[in-house]
């Protein structure tokens, strides 16, 4: 069989247009006027997760109304050990550059790999000689960095 490739280009005929749609809120005016109880709300979600579960308990294989519960977290308000434990990693990966570049730093200031720490030195005098250098040498880093994490990228998806 042969392949079929769709495009699609999104294109607006006027800039002003798209400004003003961007311009409105998302939710109708009623939503602002008279917005929903956290009851409400509740109920909502609740019916949603049982229309969820009775489509997929007809599935195959069908899937139980706890498993669903459990996968769509119906009581978001509460606290979830699962949930914050998952926050944490978030939090911890996203500071995990920062910190570790601290920690290079202070290897350097301690003197731990001299040749290390004489290179630095030696980048850092010759960016405060040639400032116009600085965007240069942070480009190249980063491409570096970039090429030598390309060997342990994951092969298989």
């Amino acid at each position: 069989m042969g392949e079929l490739q769709l495009a699609f280009r999104f294109t607006c005929l006027s800039l002003a247009n798209i400004i003003y749609l961007y311009g409105h809120p998302l939710l109708p005016k009623m939503h602002y006027l008279h917005p929903f109880t956290v009851n409400q709300v509740d109920s909502l979600r609740y019916q949603a997760m049982n229309i969820v579960a009775v489509r997929l308990g007809r599935a195959e294989p069908p899937l139980h109304k706890e498993v669903v519960e459990y996968m769509l977290d119906v009581d978001s308000h509460m606290w979830s050990m699962r949930r914050s434990k998952a926050n944490f990693f978030r939090i911890v990966s996203l500071f995990s550059g920062v910190i570790s570049m601290s920690k290079w730093l202070g290897e350097i200031c301690k003197w731990k790999n001299p040749i290390t720490t004489i290179l630095v030195h030696l980048l850092f005098c010759i960016l405060i000689c040639y400032p116009e250098l600085i965007l240069p040498t942070m480009f190249l880093y980063m491409f570096l960095i970039g090429i030598w994490n390309y060997r342990s990228r994951p092969r298989q998806p």
